[in-house]
């Protein structure tokens, strides 16, 4: 039947592999924990100042159901405490 064609996926890239704009965010809180994954069952990497700017790479949803996000150096932090300044 030549109408199978129907289920074909859309033509932009396929899910999961569409291009993801990193962006600069400025930390709006004092000593900001980042993490070594999404999640506050993470160890902590490091902890970040209010103002700091960080580029990141990479959003997640948590199982805690916030968002978030990789940085360029690898570790992660909560989108709530990260405040959109541009994108790269």
């Amino acid at each position: 039947h030549p109408h199978r064609t129907a289920c074909s996926l859309p033509r932009q890239s396929p899910s999961g592999s569409s291009k993801f704009k990193p962006y600069i965010v400025r930390v709006n809180t004092d000593g900001l924990n980042a993490r070594k994954g999404a999640g506050v069952e993470y160890d902590i990497e490091c902890v970040l100042n209010k103002g700091v700017a960080i580029t990141i790479k990479k959003e997640k949803k948590a199982k805690d159901g916030g968002t978030w996000c990789k940085a360029l150096s690898g570790y992660w932090c909560n989108k709530k405490y990260l405040d959109f300044v541009r994108y790269k």
